[in-house]
């Protein structure tokens, strides 16, 4: 039996291990990763971006890109800040600059960089299956900045994915300034 026991245990083993690889390989076509667990990083800009326009807002010392089929409005919803409001069939940032942000999360907040900048987002996915993002007090390189508080609201339209990767897409050409 001990002459045999090493090639029965090096069989178990190579099974073990064979269906091991074999699970993995079905669970990762036939899984799908829920959009919460998705890293949320903005794309950088690349030559898609080449034909977009360009805001620039002097005061709120930010600019971006966007494309050409978008809307950008300037908007005072209240005496505490001001708000640029940027609008497509695919979804919608607003940005919100001022004083007198903060509120509560009904989900987890994750890390979320906007350009040059880094916040933390509150993500959820309604029922709808869109995506939003509510934006606390952004930072950069973990200080405030600017002397200016920032607050935001992304969501993307269906379809989410394609929309979701524009919009990230925008996001990823902001430039906060000193």
């Amino acid at each position: 039996m001990q002459k045999g026991f090493p090639l029965i245990l090096i069989a178990l083993i190579v099974i073990a291990v064979g269906g091991y690889l074999l699970y993995q390989q079905q669970t990762k076509s036939t899984s799908v990763t829920p959009p919460a667990q998705t890293a949320t990083q903005p794309s950088p800009a690349s030559n898609e971006t080449t034909n977009w326009k360009t805001y620039t807002n002097t005061e709120a010392k930010v600019s971006f890109q966007y494309p050409l089929d978008w809307t950008v409005k300037e908007e005072q919803p209240s005496t505490d800040y001001k708000r640029i409001s940027i609008q497509g069939k695919q979804g919608e940032i607003l940005l919100d600059y001022g004083t007198g942000f903060g509120g509560a999360c009904q989900s987890a907040y994750e890390d979320f960089n906007i350009g040059n900048a880094q916040t933390q987002a509150c993500h959820s996915t309604p029922a709808d299956g869109s995506e939003r993002w509510s934006l606390s007090a952004m930072k950069k390189n973990n200080v405030n900045f600017n002397k200016i508080d920032y607050s935001g609201f992304v969501m993307a339209n269906s379809p989410y994915k394609d929309n979701r990767d524009l919009i990230l897409k925008i996001l990823s050409t902001f430039k906060f300034t000193s």
